[in-house]
């Protein structure tokens, strides 16, 4: 429960015509009694409504609870407009307050306009945390229950959305920074040397800062080079503008090449650099130097 809370005027309206197809907004609150297995407590609070009113108790659990509703179809037409505006749902709990002196209320609804005379409060309406239905409405960190409707940190199963930002890894929702969970949105990616795209963890995806951060050149395969722009992601392409050396190995070409492993005859080299071609002059490339 919130240290402070504010009384809750419910204002009724009504959209007097709707368009072919178009849904009721819900812009009133339907109250409900309510049997809440909240433990009891007793709270106390300064209260502000239509008076300030210091030093209220609000007992806990709920006797109500309000939730967004629509209204149609009133019958007769009343005579007033009223307002509107999209209210949260709210938890309502009984509350006493010491006497004081409250002003008259112009309360200007559907059913008229008409000035209403409090007295004493009986209940103040908490609001809840909305209910979502997909990742967007959990803040970032978190995942839609979309059976119960509330944002939680778990995830990866059947009854959770993705994740609004970061990735889901171990069945909650990650931060999605670290090359041990790389991620934004789906489920977590570890980065390490196997991964063609790189080692680190870069805006949510597995790719590069530097050479090192990409695959090595080895016997069987070809290196990778880091494309320094854009996406930071390690490429097979070298000796191309805003893209680093090959990681061991070689590239193919002086200009638009390709990386190499650097063990070939006709392609030898291991710093990354331009490939070599050893046949020319009747040598064999020996641990990427021709011999």
């Amino acid at each position: 429960m919130e240290p402070t809370l504010r009384a809750v005027v419910v204002v009724l309206c009504l959209t007097w015509a709707l368009p072919a197809g178009a849904q009721p907004v819900r812009d009133h609150l339907k109250c409900y009694k309510v049997k809440d297995p909240q433990t009891k407590a007793t709270y106390t609070a300064d209260v502000a409504g239509l008076a300030a009113e210091p030093g209220c108790t609000i007992k806990v659990p709920a006797t109500m609870v309000c939730v967004p509703a629509s209204k149609t179809n009133v019958q007769p037409p009343p005579p007033g407009g009223g307002g509107t505006g999209t209210p949260n749902a709210f938890g309502c709990y009984k509350i006493k307050c010491p006497k004081a002196t409250l002003p008259a209320f112009r309360l200007n609804d559907q059913f008229g306009s008409r000035s209403v005379t409090p007295s004493a409060p009986k209940v103040v309406c908490a609001p809840a945390a909305p209910l979502c239905s997909g990742a967007a409405d959990c803040p970032v960190g978190a995942a839609c229950n979309t059976t119960t409707g509330q944002c939680e940190a778990a995830c990866g199963d059947a009854n959770h959305s993705i994740c609004h930002g970061g990735c889901c890894g171990g069945g909650t929702c990650q931060p999605g920074t670290v090359a041990s969970a790389c991620g934004n949105g789906g489920d977590c990616v570890v980065c390490n040397a196997a991964n063609q795209a790189g080692s680190a963890c870069v805006g949510g995806h597995c790719g590069c800062t530097s050479t090192d951060d990409c695959p090595a050149a080895s016997a069987q395969s070809a290196g990778r080079a880091c494309l320094l722009a854009g996406i930071f992601v390690c490429v097979p392409q070298c000796n191309k503008p805003n893209i680093g050396p090959c990681n061991g190995g070689c590239c193919s070409a002086a200009v638009d090449g390709t990386c190499e492993s650097g063990t070939a005859d006709t392609a030898c080299g291991n710093t990354g650099g331009t490939c070599v071609d050893c046949t020319s002059s009747l040598a064999t490339c020996m641990n990427g130097s021709c011999m």
